[in-house]
């Protein structure tokens, strides 16, 4: 990629008059005076592509432009000095100005106008941080211009304005957060652009639409976690794209479909954890770059479908990847270096021979080989003196076995192949953890692969004991034949032991994962807080059938010191911690399962030594005797009230008949007949008392 001026790289000075005779012809000599420090020469411009009479005065300490600098002066550098910028001379000659790390803070400072006549400009390294409108408009003939290093935030519609004929352009290592297609309205003839170390976290939709001529873009080290569908539209000419050291998770391929003349394209750096099925799928590019990724495990089959220009493939130094399928490269014939070292790789698929008919060059050190009869083929052809013999593998004397133990450290082309077997069983690669903690209602994903050879498949036994496999069916579990294996909206009787078993017609491989689940609804809770002790509680952890693996864990605030565990058991409540320092803020966390996953937290702090203090003085025990006493006294003396009470209720007084008055006086009661108030019967009463008197004794 073209390089933007800044630093010794953009021109290359012969000073001493041998050199000069030998490195250019004699009518590009300079006889001029040239003022102290600087140092005046002509020297090869690498942005001009040609011969200038240039001054140097660059790291000189200088506050003040050189006077008496020659009139016919074609490139002034004054790189990392303090100049006055305001007293740059007017120089009608001037095609080149290097004003880089001169603390410059504004452009209003810069006497444009005087410099009408640049091409090439370098403000690299100052502290700008606006770019008003029109600011560089005097610069008509302006055809390379650096910004970086400053700390430019963002930039108006018409901050390029006027620069029609600007080529290059550098903002990198600037404060931007967002870029605006406006920007670029002036600048149509744009072929080189850097924006990479912002803080950019999207590419909108057409954003480069008004930079059709485009070749060279690079947007690194910014924060991108994804593109949009037409980021890089109309940008038909672009043919390096650099996105090295963002945080995209995943191949944004359908950003790149419209690039028709792509030949470098640079993902290094990112967290991209796999490479799926035809994610570069019909690039025209010649050149991909998958470095340094610290989360690339799995190269899936179809990863590089349809490239037919593709030569070179950069897929090194990535510390987890230790999955490349055998069928990954699908019509890529052209391939000739696959660059592979330094991986978690531990073989290589004979199936690359014919995949990659024309590949020349192999890098496969730096891997944790595993020698068996899947790496014969390899063996074979490392010891294969023949210059025909391909492909070739580089670093053999680096490519050496790590597995198993007794051909650790034994060099490939060393190795007897005929002391391993032609057959062997295939190996289960987990890329799953041992143990999963998951809430109730998620995702559960497990990822397995294996390699090996003859009739090779997987499978899963689920945790009831029931296989799974291709031609299962279940709503919620899901089995992808590559391996992958998904639970959704899992439950508590998904808790348990799942086998991936790898099969072939040599043997068979298994690697399990422990399965618990928990309920998302737990929670600790303060119960109670004093001087030196701490009570807490907790709810939630009835909603799954493992509530026994739940944990308290209790730390002093900001410690480093590991957190002591309580194991809660089924039928306990609460729990008591005691020994703790007053005024101390505690944090209690509710955790699940034996790597102590922590659900939910709260920070406690404990009282003060004052309050311990006032709960002992305010126990009197004469005090609470007294009291005592006045309820008893209190609660006798109403028992007794009740009493008379109810003894007064049931005392009256004797009434003679003879005075009774009322409605009913005696006048009335004489006239009432007896024999109307009583008739007794007729005959005899019997009862059974009466009924079993004798009648002979009566």
């Amino acid at each position: 990629m073209p390089q933007l001026m800044g630093g010794e790289c953009v021109v290359t000075c012969v000073f001493l008059l041998v050199l000069v005779s030998d490195a250019m012809p004699t009518q590009h000599t300079w006889n001029a005076t040239c003022p102290a420090p600087c140092e005046c020469a002509v020297c090869k411009s690498a942005l001009y592509g040609g011969w200038l009479k240039t001054v140097d005065c660059s790291n000189e300490k200088l506050s003040l432009c050189p006077r008496d600098l020659p009139r016919d002066t074609q490139a002034l550098l004054l790189r990392g000095n303090a100049v006055d910028v305001t007293q740059v001379p007017s120089l009608p000659d001037l095609l080149q100005l290097d004003l880089s790390y001169n603390m410059i803070t504004s452009l209003a400072d810069l006497p444009l106008k005087r410099l009408s006549a640049l091409l090439h400009l370098n403000l690299e390294g100052n502290a700008i941080e606006t770019l008003p409108s029109d600011s560089l408009s005097a610069l008509g003939d302006l055809q390379t211009l650096s910004l970086a290093k400053n700390n430019i935030k963002i930039l108006s519609e018409d901050s390029l304005s006027g620069l029609s004929h600007l080529r290059e352009l550098s903002l990198s290592d600037n404060k931007l957060h967002v870029l605006n297609a406006t920007w670029w309205q002036h600048t149509e003839h744009l072929e080189t652009l850097q924006l990479s170390n912002n803080e950019i976290s999207v590419i909108e939709d057409h954003t480069f639409t008004s930079l059709p001529r485009l070749t060279h873009l690079s947007l690194a080290n910014n924060g991108l976690t994804s593109l949009q569908r037409y980021s890089f539209s109309r940008l038909n000419k672009l043919q390096h794209l650099i996105l090295d050291g963002n945080g995209l998770v995943t191949i944004p391929a359908v950003a790149f479909s419209g690039l028709a003349n792509l030949h470098l394209l640079s993902l290094s750096s990112n967290p991209i954890a796999k490479i799926g099925y035809r994610d570069f799928y019909k690039l025209p590019v010649n050149e991909v770059h998958l470095c340094n990724m610290p989360v690339l495990r799995i190269v899936d089959p179809g990863a590089f479908y349809d490239l037919h220009n593709l030569l070179v493939l950069q897929m090194h130094d990535n510390p987890n990847l230790a999955y490349l399928a055998r069928g990954a490269f699908v019509q890529t014939p052209n391939l000739h270096e696959l660059y592979l070292h330094n991986n978690k790789l531990t073989t290589l698929s004979a199936d690359l021979q014919n995949a990659l008919p024309h590949v020349h060059l192999v890098s496969f050190h730096g891997n944790p080989i595993h020698c068996d009869c899947n790496i014969v083929w390899i063996t074979r052809l490392v010891r294969n003196t023949s210059t025909t013999a391909e492909p070739k593998f580089d670093e053999l004397g680096r490519t050496t076995c790590d597995t198993p133990k007794r051909w650790h450290g034994v060099k490939l082309h060393d190795l007897p192949s005929s002391s391993i077997a032609s057959v062997c069983p295939p190996t289960v690669i987990p890329f799953f953890n041992n143990r999963y903690n998951l809430g109730l209602g998620t995702t559960a994903t497990f990822e397995c692969r294996a390699v090996g050879t003859n009739n090779l498949r997987i499978s899963w036994i689920l945790a009831n004991g029931k296989p799974l496999n291709n031609t299962s069916n279940n709503s919620r579990i899901k089995f992808d034949p590559i391996g992958k294996l998904t639970i959704n909206f899992v439950k508590a009787m998904d808790s348990g032991t799942y086998t991936c078993v790898a099969t072939s017609d040599a043997g068979f491989d298994t690697k399990s994962s422990v399965l618990r689940v928990h309920s998302k609804k737990a929670r600790v809770l303060l119960l109670g807080v004093a001087t030196d002790f701490v009570t807490v509680t907790w709810n939630g952890t009835s909603d799954t059938i493992f509530c026994g693996e739940y944990t308290i864990l209790h730390r002093r605030k900001g410690s480093d010191s590991p957190y002591k565990q309580i194991h809660i058991h089924a039928h306990a409540r609460s729990f008591t911690v005691s020994h703790l320092h007053p005024e101390t803020t505690y944090e209690f966390c509710i955790a699940y399962g034996s790597n102590h996953t922590r659900l939910n937290c709260i920070d406690v702090r404990t009282m003060g030594e004052k309050f311990n203090k006032q709960g002992i003085t305010r126990f009197d025990p004469t005090k609470v005797l007294i009291v005592f006493m006045f309820i008893c006294v209190s609660f006798v003396a109403m028992c007794v009230l009740v009493a008379m009470v109810k003894r007064h209720r049931r005392r009256e007084a004797y009434k003679d008949p003879t005075t009774v008055v009322g409605n009913y006086n005696l006048g009335h009661m004489s006239n009432i007949s007896l024999d109307d108030l009583y008739n007794p019967p007729s005959t005899p009463i019997s009862t059974s008392k009466t009924s079993l008197v004798n009648k002979k004794k009566t």
